[in-house]
């Protein structure tokens, strides 16, 4: 199973936190930092292939390309989609008007049949049972 790893950056931690959970027992891709249009469409490819997309939202976030691109994700593929939104990240926090719009955010993907998590542990979980369930799946 191979997961992409969508969200925030700017110097957040969560994804370390989710692959040293799962102990490489998942492929995980992370974005490409760099913007510029051959490494956008080596990412693009390496999505491709994906299993799923996880979109971490926290308030470390900067651009908004991250929600647009869960949301779009969401409505396309929600089948391949999964979207956490943390409150806090090191002690930073969404001011109110933020949070008002993640809300939205989040009511908005869930009503694409995404699941919708506030915890990386339960992100963790439904991977595991989601790759438990693959694994079944393939055997059958």
């Amino acid at each position: 199973m191979k997961v992409f790893l969508g969200g925030t950056c700017n110097g957040s931690n969560w994804r370390s936190y989710v692959v040293n959970q799962l102990h490489n027992s998942i492929k995980f891709i992370n974005p490409i930092s760099s913007w510029r249009n051959e490494d956008k469409e080596k990412e693009n490819i390496e999505k491709a292939t994906c299993d799923y997309h996880l979109y971490v939202i926290t308030p470390k976030l900067l651009g908004i390309y991250s929600i647009a691109e869960a949301v779009y994700q969401s409505c396309t593929k929600p089948d391949k989609t999964i979207f956490c939104v943390l409150d806090s990240d090191e002690g930073t926090e969404f001011v109110e008007y933020q949070s008002r719009s993640i809300i939205a955010v989040k009511k908005l993907i869930q009503s694409c049949g995404v699941p919708v998590f506030s915890s990386l542990d339960d992100v963790v979980s439904h991977l595991v049972k989601k790759k438990n369930s693959k694994k079944a799946t393939s055997i059958v």
